[in-house]
C-alpha cells in the first residue's frame, strides 16, 4: 500500500483503490462555545436578568460538564503469520 493509499484509508476514511467514502463520514462535533451559543439564543427574552443569568450559568455548566465531543476511526488489522516446518 502506498503512502497516498494509506493516508486515503486512515485520514480520510476512503477505499484506497477507488477513492470512494468507506461507510459515514467522520463526524464535525460543535465547540463548546457553539453549543453554549444556541441554547442560549432561544432563552425568553422576556427574562428577568437574574433569571437569564440563572438560565445562561445552567446551559454552561451543562455542556461544560458534557466536556469536549470528538471522533475517532478505529481500525482492526489481522495478520496471518505461517511456519514452515522442516521436511
Amino acid at each position: 500500500m502506498s503512502e497516498v493509499q494509506l493516508q486515503l484509508l486512515v485520514r480520510r476514511g476512503h477505499d484506497p483503490i477507488t477513492r470512494h467514502p468507506l461507510g459515514l463520514a467522520f463526524p464535525a462535533y460543535k465547540s463548546l462555545s457553539e453549543r453554549i451559543e444556541a441554547p442560549t439564543a432561544d432563552l425568553d427574552p422576556t427574562l428577568s436578568p437574574g433569571a437569564m443569568g440563572t438560565a445562561v450559568a445552567q446551559i454552561e455548566a451543562e455542556e461544560t460538564e458534557r466536556g469536549k465531543r470528538w471522533s475517532m476511526a478505529g481500525f482492526d488489522f489481522t495478520f496471518l503469520v505461517q511456519i514452515q516446518h522442516p521436511p
